[in-house]
């Protein structure tokens, strides 16, 4: 099985406070700016009477880049925001369809591994949940 990443040129970031401090929603950043429309297209069956395979207009590289550069600046808007570091945050839990994509935005973001709570693992032959 091959792990495709499903995405839409937008990246949002929030950062929570203990709730039992009541401190909720710390800061937020919501993003998108519609620039990459094109660059996933699936061909619903409902409208073509087939099912149609992902066609990509980006290679794999691209939207590797592109996804941790968006990832780690809402993430720094976010913390700024909230008048933040990376390094006070208990847990950095971001969007990871792979164990690849969750380095490289722990990375992006100064995030150290402890911190990074992973919910895929790695393997040469598949991607397992964990």
């Amino acid at each position: 099985h091959r792990a495709y990443l499903i995405m839409g040129d937008a990246a949002t970031a929030v950062l929570l406070g203990p709730a039992d401090a009541e401190e909720g929603i710390l800061g937020i950043r919501l993003g998108n700016d519609g620039s990459l429309s094109g660059s996933l297209l699936h061909e619903h069956p409902r409208h073509t009477g087939v099912w149609g395979p992902l066609r990509f207009g980006m290679n794999a590289k691209d939207i590797h880049e592109l996804v941790v550069r968006l990832m780690a600046e809402s993430a720094t808007a976010a913390l700024a925001q909230a008048g933040c570091a990376i390094e006070e945050m208990d847990w950095v839990l971001p969007h990871q369809p792979n164990a690849r994509l969750l380095e490289g935005i722990g990375e992006a973001v100064g995030a150290s591994p402890d911190q990074r709570v992973p919910l895929v693992e790695s393997t040469r032959e598949r991607l397992l949940c964990v």
